[in-house]
């Protein structure tokens, strides 16, 4: 089936956004600076996927690019630059300080989209 809201991915993102959320409130050191920001790649294609039922061949790549975007938009201080600094969930959702490390998390979280896609159309071919 192609339409409707996909109940699988769905819950999968509700439960993936709990651990997030927890992460952001009690996590610390590497599990929130660094598995949050490969799990947050997963939420969004989670996300994506619930409503979305066609094959994305290359959602994997559109989530890294998305969370490189972000990343730049860190180093230049685009929230600042654009007078959005009075805007607390703004200025969590995209952070304020670049990191590489945060672009190799967001590449870890893609690529594991992109290893389990291609095993799933691997299996479905068999």
């Amino acid at each position: 089936m192609k339409g409707g809201i996909s109940v699988k991915y769905l819950c999968l993102f509700m439960g993936l956004l709990v651990v997030l959320i927890l992460i952001a409130l009690f996590g610390s050191g590497a599990v929130r600076g660094y598995l949050g920001d490969v799990l947050v790649i997963l939420l969004l294609y989670f996300l994506i996927r619930a409503f979305i039922r066609n094959e994305l061949r290359w959602l994997w790549l559109w989530l890294f690019g998305l969370g490189v975007l972000v990343e730049l938009a860190q180093l230049f201080q685009l929230a600042s630059l654009l007078g959005l600094d009075q805007f607390r969930v703004l200025r969590i959702v995209l952070g304020s300080t670049f990191d590489l490390w945060d672009i190799i998390c967001y590449l870890i979280g893609s690529l594991m989209i992109l290893v389990a896609e291609t095993l799933s159309r691997h299996r479905a071919r068999v």
